[in-house]
């Protein structure tokens, strides 16, 4: 007999998993017959619904409520009911591993069953991913590192095929980060095809245990990039959420204390807030913007939100302080929930919207203001895609200065990772290639000048030779000699910067400096042959500025 899978179940009865049962969205009995279940597939399916509310009973989870419960929610702003509110463990991504408990999938633990594909004809279960000595499954990047010291973690994931950036901290120095480095997956040392990669999004483990204790959202990609066209969405099943203009931090339980995270942080007071005029980190502004924390919160799971602050502003100003709960991951079991199902007092959802498609949703986003980035649309399975507003884009990657430089806006789009957002930049598609060829030897002029110079023990001669040689990265040299001596204090006995830490330093400093043309003027003066800028490339250039033009008086004109 064929097995039955729930994404069968869910495209042919169109269930919901309720803490009484698999209902059927309009709560009528289930038909046998209207589901093309057999009897013995519908006893299958009744004890698998044993299994998991077992499960959940003995993992546990903050406000339980046994019955389903009307919900409410957001679409196209307006406020409706929906039909059941399922149990914070009960989500359709859990139901869908009945049949593959514990099984790590691409970027999270699902059954790589989809709706599309034909249905399994063995009976028999696949084996489960392996587990720790607790019985919690272990994901990609947790069974890598396994038994290994933290020189070896680190040497191991920063060299290809993974090339991670593995980041230590200062206040909480047992735990340590990893994250995917754009210049190396640039550089083909690294690929989105390895979960392990795509886990690497500020994922932070233990250094003794080599345990995962935060695990925020996986990478995920732009609709129609080859990479999400790997693991499409249901878009039956999807969910579509404003995305939010702002910062990602996360919330985790360790050692009998909450943390605050943010993407390249173990905790959120090692995060300065760049050019702040104090020395105010992303620490202080949550807590600013959130002075209940942690009301509210259960220790068994990671929680992420969108910080958008007039502090940290990414590329549209906020006019206050605010905190939007996007979602959380149940860590014994290393699921995701959605933000409604297992909501936190005191803090805002994400608006969400009414679309069905992904050419609804590129059509609508073509429309959105600047001040509006786009849209995230996430399944039942938590598989996610972005939908990016061209406005937004030119704004985030151009701006409206009318004298900016062509090659400056392609350095900004390259040193942001963001090179698959270039098709949306019309008329100068033709300068990425010669200007990554640019990136690349710029690099490596700057490691090569640095490694003249980090040696160089007093300031005053330091100073000097920079003064003398490379004044075009002077500044740069003395925040990476900073660094160099806060390791020295903090994380001894290795305080020096890998290569790698200082191409990737170098890039922070170039997107975070007031110049925006910092890059481009120290690849000139290394004498870095630049690509022409031809006039039909500026002619476009102009048109779709003077467009994000218009829309920005218009805001201001609002405004006042």
């Amino acid at each position: 007999m064929a097995c039955v899978t729930t994404s069968s179940i869910q495209q042919s009865c169109r269930l919901h998993f309720t803490p009484a049962g698999p209902q059927r969205c309009n709560q009528k009995p289930l038909s046998l017959v209207q589901s093309n279940l057999s009897v013995e597939g519908f006893r299958r399916l009744a004890l698998d619904w044993r299994v998991l509310r077992t499960t959940a009973s003995k993992v546990g989870s903050p406000n339980r409520k046994e019955d389903a419960l009307p919900t409410r929610v957001r679409f196209g702003g307006k406020t409706q009911a929906a039909c059941c509110l399922r149990s914070p463990l009960a989500t359709s991504s859990m139901a869908a591993d009945l049949h593959t408990p514990h099984l790590p999938h691409g970027d999270s633990l699902r059954a790589p069953v989809h709706a599309s594909r034909p249905q399994c004809t063995s009976s028999a279960a696949p084996a489960p991913a392996p587990v720790d000595e607790t019985g919690r499954p272990l994901i990609k990047l947790e069974q890598l590192v396994r038994g290994r010291s933290f020189a070896d973690v680190s040497r191991l994931l920063e060299s290809p095929p993974y090339g991670l950036r593995v980041r230590e901290s200062v206040a909480l120095p047992e735990l340590y980060s990893v994250s995917y480095d754009m210049l190396a997956i640039i550089r083909k040392e690294s690929t989105w095809q390895l979960p392990e990669v795509r886990q690497a999004r500020g994922i932070i483990l233990e250094k003794e245990t080599n345990r995962v204790v935060c695990r925020p959202f996986d990478k995920f990609f732009n609709a129609g990039e080859p990479d999400q066209k790997r693991d499409p969405l249901d878009w039956a099943t999807a969910r579509v959420y404003e995305k939010l203009d702002g910062s990602l931090m996360k919330a985790y339980f360790y050692k009998g204390a909450w943390r605050v995270a943010t993407n390249r942080t173990v905790d959120a007071s090692d995060a300065k807030i760049h050019m702040a005029s104090s020395d105010r980190t992303f620490r202080d502004v949550f807590d600013e913007t959130w002075p209940q924390f942690p009301a509210g919160l259960h220790p068994d799971y990671t929680y992420m939100f969108e910080l958008c602050h007039p502090e940290t502003r990414v590329v549209v100003p906020h006019a206050q302080g605010r905190l939007v709960y996007l979602g959380a991951r149940h860590m014994p079991t290393h699921r995701e929930v959605f933000p409604e199902d297992l909501p936190v007092p005191g803090l805002d959802l994400p608006q969400r919207f009414d679309i069905a498609s992904e050419e609804d949703c590129l059509a609508l986003a073509a429309k959105l203001p600047f001040s509006e980035e786009g849209f995230v649309a996430v399944d039942s399975m938590f598989r996610r895609a972005k939908i990016k507003s061209p406005a937004y884009l030119w704004l985030a990657h151009a701006g409206s200065n009318p004298s900016k430089d062509l090659r400056t806006v392609v350095f900004n789009v390259l040193l942001q990772g963001e090179v698959s957002e270039a098709s949306l930049l019309p008329g100068i598609g033709p300068l990425f290639e010669p200007m990554q060829v640019a990136l690349d030897q710029l690099l490596d002029h700057v490691l090569e000048a640095w490694t003249k110079v980090k040696d160089i023990e007093l300031q005053k001669d330091f100073a000097l030779t920079l003064q003398k040689d490379y004044r075009h990265v002077m500044s740069m040299f003395f925040h990476l000699r900073k660094e160099v001596q806060r390791r020295a204090t903090v994380l001894p006995p290795n305080p020096t910067l890998s290569d790698a830490d200082v191409k990737q330093m170098a890039m922070e400093y170039w997107l975070a400096s007031q110049d925006e043309g910092a890059a481009v003027k120290a690849a000139l003066a290394f004498e870095i042959a630049l690509p022409e800028i031809s006039q039909t490339m500026l002619d476009g250039f102009y048109v779709r500025q003077g467009a994000v033009q218009a829309d920005l008086d218009a805001a201001r004109l609002e405004e006042e």
